[in-house]
């Protein structure tokens, strides 16, 4: 149990955390039964979500603020 990082690191998965915030992950070693593609397009998903979400709210601050149609 000494390839899981359990006593080097106070997280479970130190790999798993650190490549999440990257946004890769290489599942072999961690989690088998995972696919890659299907981790990588949740993370795609995510990431256009927060990107549109963040095009509305800018949207939302140049009609209030500014009073103009973005």
């Amino acid at each position: 149990m000494s390839h899981w990082g359990w006593r080097r690191s106070p997280l479970p998965y130190p790999h798993l955390a650190r490549s999440f915030l990257l946004g890769t992950v290489h599942w072999r070693s961690e989690l088998p039964h995972v696919p890659q593609f299907l981790f990588s397009y949740v993370w795609q998903l995510l990431l256009i979500r927060f990107i549109s979400l963040l095009g509305y709210f800018w949207e939302f601050i140049a009609e209030t603020r500014f009073h103009t149609i973005a």
